[in-house]
């Protein structure tokens, strides 16, 4: 290959659709219309290509934005995918040599905080000791991915009390679709509850009302009947042949009625011949009742690596900020 050249955009190039829809191991979040979605709600792509000539032949995605005053760059959490994706007949190993080298000489460089690559189809393995030599560590990243196929197969694999709970479910429950903003104002309480109640930050609502203009988007919700409102809801991405379970919550009270089960399993008798598989999200370490929620659909868990890089400053950062929240902690108890 001759011409060669390393572009870098940070907006999305004229000619990428074309190329996402050509790269082998492209997903849903590389699309125009994710890229797009992140871009409204506060972040910025950087997307660092390989180019002959006009054409796109490699890409390594990264997505950037702010915690705590300092810039990172980062893959976005959802579902397992590549950092680095490549039309599969040009040579590829030099082209993520030349990608890494860029990387390592352009943006680690000047990065004050953290850059993260996933590496889903074993894209950076064969360049491990380089990573590990310019100060990257390699971490195990999980994802339970579910096979689709008939229900009908699905649902015999499902265990009695699997199975009894969807039943519950249906005869309590209706499914909704979610294409309204008086919808999404109206589920936005579960959002925030569920946050709260696992320890983590709700996103604003816009994050949600952006998630509408979306294309590659299905999101449903369970209301109750009898007492007129949602008891859960689920939002999934796809794109090519792979569906992804992405955000989530419940209206803890109306947990025995099994809203997600039920919105899960409409999903797949929805989807089973679109797509090939779904993609149901990793398990933080310990979360026995997740993986076995996971497990009980016949999904099964897969490992990945990512490659991270932080740096020297980052450790600073981190320590001050657990000092800070220990003497706050001291504080409050007197």
């Amino acid at each position: 290959m001759t011409n060669l050249e390393i572009c870098t955009f940070d907006n999305i190039p004229r000619n990428w659709d074309e190329f996402v829809n050509l790269a082998r191991n492209s997903s849903v979040m590389h699309t125009r219309d994710f890229l797009e979605f992140l871009q409204r709600i506060g972040y910025a792509p950087k997307i660092i290509c390989i180019m002959n000539e006009d054409r796109i032949l490699a890409s390594l995605l990264l997505i950037s934005y702010k915690k705590l005053g300092f810039k990172i760059y980062s893959y976005y959490p959802l579902g397992a995918y590549d950092s680095l994706i490549f039309i599969d007949k040009y040579n590829y190993k030099i082209i993520k040599k030349m990608l890494l080298d860029y990387l390592i000489k352009n943006i680690k460089s000047t990065s004050i905080l953290i850059v993260k690559l996933g590496d889903w189809s074993s894209n950076f393995r064969e360049h491990y000791a380089y990573l590990i030599r310019n100060d990257f560590l390699r971490e195990v990243e999980n994802t339970y991915i579910l096979k689709l196929d008939n229900p009908d197969k699905i649902w015999k694999n499902l265990n009695k009390k699997a199975r009894n709970n969807i039943r519950k479910a249906e005869k309590y429950l209706i499914v909704e679709e979610i294409n309204k903003k008086s919808q999404v104002k109206e589920l936005y309480p579960l959002f925030v509850k569920t946050a709260k109640k696992h320890g983590n930050k709700c996103h604003k609502i816009d994050y949600y009302l952006n998630i509408l203009k979306a294309k590659n988007v299905l999101w449903f919700a369970t209301k109750l009947e009898r007492d007129d409102c949602y008891t859960s809801t689920c939002i999934f991405w796809f794109y090519k042949n792979k569906i992804i379970y992405g955000d989530n919550a419940m209206d803890y009270q109306y947990k025995s009625y099994y809203g997600t089960d039920l919105i899960i399993w409409s999903v797949i008798k929805l989807c089973y011949d679109k797509f090939k598989i779904m993609d149901m999200g990793g398990v933080p370490p310990n979360n026995y009742g997740l993986q076995h929620f996971k497990e009980k659909w016949g999904a099964v868990r897969k490992d990945y690596f990512s490659y991270t890089y932080r740096s020297p400053i980052f450790n600073l950062v981190h320590k001050f900020e657990y000092l800070i929240r220990k003497f706050i902690r001291i504080d409050l108890r007197g």
